[in-house]
């Protein structure tokens, strides 16, 4: 893989920024999404505000963290809030198992099992204000996460996977 030199990466990076912001080309991801939001606020002087699921979103997508080992494939390991953890083996495989380590809905998240997907949602400690499809789904299949059902089923998910070293 080359590395792109600094200049050029910045360069493109402001491009796309500017393609985004005027809504020639639209946010296809969640980092492209933030991108966007922070060239906004550097623009305007003030950052737009996300919704809680886009919030829930990045905090998903920040704490997961997925390591591809010789005996069981893949592992992604998922930390959202304060005490939601759990886990995907062998994502991306032919047999995932998920496991949930920690899982309370009395926290401030909490997920479940539904539909084929992991549904990350809010715990009645969570103090922000939620809409009923504000969930975040995260498939087994291939442990990216989505802001839709629809999205989780079919795969499409536009969340980005974490890999360790």
């Amino acid at each position: 893989m080359s590395c792109m030199p600094r200049s050029a990466f910045l360069r493109r990076t402001l491009l796309l920024s500017a393609l985004l912001v005027t809504g020639i080309a639209s946010a296809q991801t969640p980092q492209e999404e933030l991108l966007m939001n922070l060239f906004k606020g550097v623009v305007t002087g003030r950052a737009a505000e996300a919704s809680p699921q886009e919030e829930l979103l990045r905090e998903v997508v920040a704490g997961t963290d997925c390591k591809r080992t010789r005996n069981t494939g893949t592992v992604c390991e998922y930390r959202v809030g304060q005490n939601l953890r759990f886990s995907i083996k062998d994502t991306g495989g032919n047999n995932e198992v998920v496991i949930f380590s920690h899982s309370d809905w009395d926290d401030d998240y909490y997920a479940v099992m539904h539909a084929g997907c992991i549904v990350i949602v809010p715990g009645a400690a969570n103090q922000k204000n939620f809409a009923n499809q504000d969930g975040i789904f995260v498939s087994p299949r291939n442990g990216r996460a989505s802001r839709s059902l629809r999205e989780c089923q079919n795969g499409t998910a536009s969340g980005v996977t974490q890999y360790s070293r």
